[in-house]
């Protein structure tokens, strides 16, 4: 499938606002489940050519404090990203997250966050900012975000699930798909970290980013690691 960002999107947008609208009835502005639906959809963070690893999570993530309406619109300034929230251009706040979860991969491998951007992809269970992850939020392009999902899994050398992992093991569950999975010890706090990783699994992900580490190096690293970090 092509995977244009924009255009994707553009069809969420129509598939999901009769049914926001429907599911937003009732929420008051600081209802932790409500969609902002002002904050366009995120198809995916990511670049299908050059993707290495994919991080599978829940939704895109929404604070009263930081978030902005133009958190999904890539700017000029952000093409050539892949991960576009990590750009210096980028929201702050979502920028800060991603910089946190993926610092101890961008420091083990030495690659600029450009680079890491290119090389990292995320998809998300589903597009939509809230502050919180409802399981009952279903939209219809539900199916189009696991197609999405599926194409980046499909060129992606390994996949790590961060959150949602019994979600993720259905959409997965192609046996050369499931084969590329490894899942962070933490579903609250998906750092992609040694110490969140099972034994060996952060020095594969290295590994195939190009920067290979020693399994005696992550081990020191994991007794090292502040334990709010996992």
């Amino acid at each position: 499938m092509e995977l244009n960002y924009q255009r994707l999107q553009h069809q969420i947008t129509g598939m999901d606002e009769a049914y926001i609208e429907s599911y937003n009835k009732n929420k008051g502005i600081s209802h932790q489940y409500l969609i902002h639906n002002k904050i366009k959809p995120c198809p995916f963070e990511g670049d299908l050519e050059q993707v290495v690893v994919l991080i599978l999570l829940a939704n895109p993530m929404y604070s009263h404090s930081s978030s902005s309406e133009t958190d999904h619109v890539i700017s000029n300034l952000q093409r050539g990203w892949g991960i576009f929230s990590l750009a210096p251009s980028s929201n702050e706040g979502i920028r800060n997250w991603w910089v946190q979860h993926l610092a101890a991969l961008q420091k083990h491998t030495g690659l600029s966050w450009r680079e890491l951007s290119n090389k990292v992809a995320a998809v998300q269970v589903h597009t939509w900012a809230s502050s919180r992850f409802d399981e009952c939020f279903k939209p219809p392009s539900l199916s189009l975000s696991q197609e999405i999902a599926i194409a980046f899994a499909r060129r992606a050398r390994l996949i790590i699930c961060g959150r949602r992992r019994t979600y993720w093991q259905h959409v997965m569950r192609d046996p050369s798909l499931a084969a590329k999975m490894v899942y962070l010890k933490s579903v609250r706090r998906p750092y992609v970290s040694p110490g969140n990783l099972p034994p060996g699994a952060f020095a594969n992900v290295c590994t195939e980013l190009g920067a290979p580490i020693g399994q005696d190096s992550e081990k020191a690293t994991t007794r090292l690691e502040p334990q709010a970090r996992v």
